[in-house]
Formats: structure tokens, C-alpha cells, sequence
């Protein structure tokens, strides 16, 4: 992606964890970041190794469960959205995810496992996504995917 001069805009970690992915996309990109999850002690986890990270005010953590539950805040567009999150809730967002996608951004998926990447990626193909690449890794798939132009 950077090296097809992907430069950023609207990033989004969902289902941020500690905020590892959220804080090398600023680093990388810049930021600002949101990220999200549904736990709060998982984001107060993530607040807390933003700050360790001197990351303040480039990555920006909240408690939601889902795209609804943000508000505002997770109201797409978004060029670049990361969920490393299991094939259930993959599944089950994705309708929410393509809605929030910039035409042509990119979504990368991780914590799927080999024998489910076909149906996760066939499921965002439904919802507006084409397949940019795959990537296997011992028993998991990351599957980096691209919205569709309006």
C-alpha cells in the first residue's frame, strides 16, 4: 500500500487491543488515529501505552462496540481501517465496515485462521470489498482488501 503512495487520511484500529496497530500507523503515516474497542480495560491499556509511546494526541482511544456505539467518532469515511479481531465479528461488521469505507480504501483483517480466510473474504466481497492480497502466516491469514470506487 505505501508503496503504491497510499498516504493515509482516516484510520481507524477497531477492536484496538493494547493500540499496538494504531500506534505504528502513526508512526508511519503520521496519524491521527482512532482506535476502538469494546473493552474498556482493553482501552485503558491502549491509553496507557499511547502515552508511554508519546503518542498523545496522535492515536485516539474509545470505548465502543461497533460502528454505532462511536457516535460521531466512527462515522466513516474511512481510507484505512484495521481490525485484528476473530472471524465472528469479522462477519458480523462487515456490513457497518463497508458502509464506513472511503470508495478505495483499504481494510486489513488479521486473527483469522487459514481455513476461514475464503469465507471472511467472501463475505466483504459481498459487502463491496475485492480481495488486494493474502498473506498466510503458521495458522493465520491477513487479508488486505480494497473497497470498491463508487
Amino acid at each position: 500500500m505505501l508503496a503504491k503512495g497510499f498516504t493515509g487520511g482516516r484510520v481507524l484500529d477497531l477492536g484496538c487491543g493494547t493500540a499496538v496497530l494504531a500506534m505504528a500507523a502513526a508512526k508511519v503515516l503520521g496519524g491521527p488515529v482512532l482506535a476502538s474497542d469494546i473493552d474498556p480495560v482493553a482501552v485503558d491499556v491502549a491509553r496507557a501505552n499511547v502515552t508511554a509511546n508519546n503518542l498523545d494526541g496522535q492515536v485516539d482511544c474509545i470505548v465502543a462496540a461497533g460502528f454505532g456505539a462511536g457516535g460521531d467518532r466512527l462515522a466513516g469515511p474511512f481510507d484505512l481501517v484495521f481490525a485484528n479481531i476473530l472471524k465472528g465479528p469479522l462477519i458480523s461488521l462487515a456490513p457497518d465496515i463497508g458502509a464506513n469505507m472511503a470508495p478505495d480504501g483499504y481494510l486489513i483483517l488479521s486473527g483469522i485462521l487459514n481455513e476461514q480466510a475464503d469465507e471472511v473474504a467472501g463475505v466483504y466481497r459481498e459487502n463491496g470489498f475485492s480481495l488486494a492480497k493474502s498473506s498466510a502466516i503458521g495458522d493465520w491469514t491477513t487479508l488486505i482488501l480494497r473497497k470498491s470506487p463508487a
